[in-house]
């Protein structure tokens, strides 16, 4: 079946992983585009760059469906009902497209919820995946180093003998040395 017979249900998930995975898919059938699992830890990683680390593009079945199997588990982890989940077996043989257009359109609908309730979200439909926009107020993260890691648990707890030598502070506030490079970088 090609991409001229799909269903409308299948031809917005196809959609949709275009969009997200920023691609163009071949006029093969979805199910057969989507089998060793890289778009769809595309889609996934577009949603949220920390769930999925790795995407293994090669020939190997067993490494192809660890794509699939951390798809599934990503979706499940972003909201996807279990009833709307494929199984990662599925979708390797080419079987039950129904059920992969169901978790794939089960997360565009998540995407489009996010991006209404937080305008923190910049997510699909509006020209690119899903971004976390940082507060404008805020410190970027590149710009606070190792603050938060160094920062005392106390802020008013007093720098040690050494510390308070080298840096001549002897003040409970914060110093260079409990900012990290926030506080050089300032």
């Amino acid at each position: 079946m090609g991409a001229g017979s799909e269903s409308a249900r299948e031809r917005e998930a196809r959609e949709f992983v275009e969009k997200a995975a920023r691609v163009k898919l071949g006029r093969g059938a979805l199910s057969a585009e989507l089998r060793d699992g890289v778009l769809l830890c595309l889609v996934v990683r577009a949603l949220d760059p920390s769930l999925l680390d790795d995407v293994y593009e090669g020939p190997a079945a067993y490494r192809q469906m660890e794509n699939v199997t951390n798809f599934v588990r990503a979706a499940r982890e972003l909201g996807v009902e279990r009833g709307e989940l494929c199984t990662p077996v599925a979708v390797h043989e080419e079987r039950e497209t129904d059920r992969l257009v169901d978790t794939i359109l089960a997360l565009k609908s998540l995407a489009k919820d996010r991006r209404r309730r937080s305008s923190r979200w910049s997510c699909l439909g509006r020209g690119g995946p899903c971004e976390i926009r940082e507060d404008a107020s805020a410190p970027s993260k590149l710009n606070q180093g190792s603050y938060g890691v160094m920062r005392l648990q106390n802020p008013r707890e007093r720098l040690t003998e050494t510390n308070r030598g080298a840096f001549g502070r002897s003040s409970a506030g914060m110093g260079r040395w409990q900012a990290g490079s926030h506080g050089i970088m300032q």
